[in-house]
């Protein structure tokens, strides 16, 4: 089904595939110009604007392979990374609609090997990433360098954890091992593959014939070295979270499904279009695959439903505007791809070429924060929520008060009602019977964190530690007096934050927890990291 491109096409796919009005090749023209082009020695993009249904604006520059020097393509394949996650929910929506699923539905009455300790997991769960699962990339990272695991592998690794981020429905928390999970149940529903059935239910159906799981005109991998590119190779070959490879193309034909587009008789929009919920009623803008923003580039009650994607160097990202019939694509293959300025490029088409959001009234420069000592002094410390191991560190530089995070502090500004704010998110500290605290508000939830005061332990966590929920072991050293912890994969340096507990500000370590040994039992480590991962434990090992 997958026919190669011939060097003429590809040459001549540097212009716009397809005739618009002038007016409009205009707007079309100051998009492209916004996105940028890079250089053609470099890796590149498939960039394109789809209007009520149809592509009707293409770009395509850069090499998909350096070492040949082939040029990006219409037929020229991307990994779309996490934007898989859309079919794989589409997939479930079209069993749903037939009636052989429901959302409802225990996972485990699909996959009865799922361990009881998992709680009363659902499809909507996984649909929503409210399963509370550890990340399964976050797992592998502790596998030796040169283990890539299958699917089947992936699926078992998360299978056999001994624990999880959270109950089920507790939370949200944008994790893919919920999709993995996914793809297996559609699997076991429909008694097919789930490659198999993707194709024939969704792919064929939608006229995708350059989408699938294969390699065959897939575009290189690079990250960004220097003043060059390295290949880089794709490691996650979990299906469901992952692993989709298209083109451009038909990337465009899946957008109109979003807005309708029946699929097997079926109009899979509504729940393609719908939000998670929690159980205290929290709405939360994401729901089976897709990313919603309400208010979207400041225009009140404009809708955006997008998702994007990465893995190895591939950069992918798709937004539709369902009320303005009006969808961007750009797919990438390295690491620092313009994807950034696709949402400026997206706002212009919006507005015809003019910023859409209303002008604001004019301001004063912004004053940097008023330098105040005493008072906030007394906030600096590390603050932590005992439920999830998070770690949120204050320090103070210059009298302003700043949030510590991967070893750079980035400045509070105090507001009237007494709170500090940074990007959206809002601080307010108080003190209680459990000693200082602080209440970290953004969107819309609520947690607090309460100050480490005990001073760091003598006792350090030297040694070698394994867990029997990754395939390999840690092991900490001390080295001219700084705490080295290594894994098979990586290594990072520990600092004390107080009592029994470090951090990494030049790692994925966000807590580590230590437990000595006490009469004999083995010490331990719990160990929570930026990735996806909360209080997995280790002993510590004779070897």
């Amino acid at each position: 089904m997958i026919k190669s491109a011939s060097a003429a096409s590809l040459l001549v796919a540097a212009a716009l595939s397809i005739a618009v009005a002038p007016a409009r090749a205009g707007v079309h023209d100051a998009f492209f110009a916004a996105v940028g082009e890079g250089s053609p020695e470099r890796p590149g993009c498939a960039v394109g604007v789809v209007e009520n249904g149809q592509l009707t604006a293409s770009r395509y520059f850069g090499l998909a392979d350096i070492a040949s020097g082939e040029p990006i393509g219409p037929t020229t394949r991307f990994n779309i990374a996490s934007i898989s996650k859309q079919f794989t929910a589409g997939a479930v929506a079209l069993l749903v609609a037939e009636g052989r699923l429901s959302e409802d539905d225990p996972v485990r009455r699909h996959i009865p090997e799922l361990p009881e300790r998992f709680g009363d997991l659902t499809v909507r769960h996984l649909l929503g990433h409210q399963s509370g699962l550890r990340n399964h990339m976050a797992l592998i990272s502790f596998s030796p360098p040169d283990e890539t695991l299958s699917h089947r592998e992936t699926v078992a690794l998360v299978l056999r954890q001994g624990g999880s981020n959270s109950p089920p429905g507790q939370r949200f928390e944008y994790q893919s091992p919920s999709y993995v999970l996914l793809a297996e149940v559609v699997a076991r529903v429909s008694g097919s593959s789930f490659e198999d059935f993707m194709e024939t239910r969704l792919f064929a159906p939608l006229g995708m014939d350059h989408t699938g799981f294969g390699d065959q005109d897939l575009s290189q991998s690079y990250t960004a070295a220097g003043d060059g590119y390295e290949p880089a190779a794709v490691i996650n070959l979990a299906r469901g979270s992952s692993g989709v490879v298209t083109t451009l193309e038909d990337l465009a034909r899946w957008l109109p499904v979003l807005e309708g587009k029946p699929v097997g008789g079926h109009d899979l929009s509504a729940p393609l279009q719908s939000w998670s919920v929690l159980p205290g009623g929290e709405r939360i803008p994401y729901n089976y695959g897709v990313a919603k923003e309400e208010d979207a580039f400041g225009v009140p009650g404009l809708l955006r439903l997008s998702h994007g994607g990465y893995t190895a160097g591939y950069r992918t990202t798709v937004s539709l505007i369902p009320a303005r019939h009006l969808g961007v694509i750009a797919l990438c293959n390295a690491s620092d791809a313009p994807i950034p300025r696709v949402d400026a490029a997206m706002a212009g088409l919006l507005g015809a070429g003019e910023d859409p959001r209303p002008a604001a009234a004019p301001t004063a420069p912004m004053e940097p924060p008023a330098a105040v000592s005493d008072p906030v002094n007394g906030l600096a410390g590390a603050y932590v929520d005992a439920a999830t191991d998070g770690l949120r560190e204050f320090v103070v530089k210059d009298g302003v008060l700043k949030l510590r995070y991967f070893g750079q502090a980035f400045p509070l500004v105090p507001q009237a009602d007494g709170t500090f704010d940074i990007d959206g998110s809002r601080f307010r500290f108080s003190t209680t019977p459990e000693g200082q605290t602080v209440t970290e508000i953004a969107d819309g939830a609520d947690t607090t964190f309460v100050r480490v005061d005990r001073p760091p332990d003598d006792a350090l966590p030297l040694g070698v530690f394994r867990s029997p929920d990754v395939n390999g072991p840690l092991r900490i050293r001390s080295d001219g007096g700084a705490l080295i912890v290594s894994s098979e994969r990586n290594s990072a340096h520990l600092r004390p934050i107080g009592g029994n507990m470090f951090t990494s500000d030049d790692g994925d370590y966000a807590l580590v927890r230590y437990v000595p040994s006490v009469g004999g039992q083995a010490a331990r480590l719990w160990v929570t990291t930026h990735s996806g991962i909360r209080a997995l434990g280790f002993s510590q090992s004779a070897d």
